[in-house]
């Protein structure tokens, strides 16, 4: 078997020389946690990426879908760094649809809060059963 030719980079590092995420850790942060897919599946940061990769990529309420143009290991100027890819789709909320997200993101970390506090203990689920069902 021969390998192809083509350049080809680590999916982590090459996201932080297209100055998509700031550093390579919070691009990895990012691989993992599922919001940078290649070619429409979950892969790892160190997962070799080429050109014509799809990637899509969720970043703070907004979802880009870009294809690899270049490939390149060292750091470049952002408008330099522009040109490594061009962008598929791309989708922004409105301002208004940012902050009924925010609201309800922050509804969400008091009801997990809330949630210790309601939470059934062993004591609870006993005397529930007790009452429910005349057990001991």
């Amino acid at each position: 078997m021969q390998k192809e030719n083509t350049p080809q980079v680590r999916l982590d590092k090459w996201l932080k020389v297209a100055r998509i995420y700031k550093s390579r850790n919070e691009a990895v942060e990012a691989i993992e946690g599922g919001l940078v897919k290649l070619n429409g599946e979950r892969t790892k940061p160190s997962k070799m990426v080429k050109i014509d990769d799809i990637l899509s990529i969720k970043k703070d309420h907004h979802f880009m879908e870009i294809k690899i143009k270049q490939i390149t290991t060292r750091s470049l100027s952002s408008k330099m760094a522009k040109e490594l890819y061009e962008v598929l789709n791309e989708y922004k909320p409105s301002e208004e649809i940012k902050e009924v997200i925010k609201m309800l993101e922050r509804q969400e970390r008091e009801n997990r809060k809330n949630w210790k506090e309601t939470k059934e203990n062993k004591k609870k689920r006993r005397e529930l059963s007790k009452f429910k069902y005349g057990r001991d």
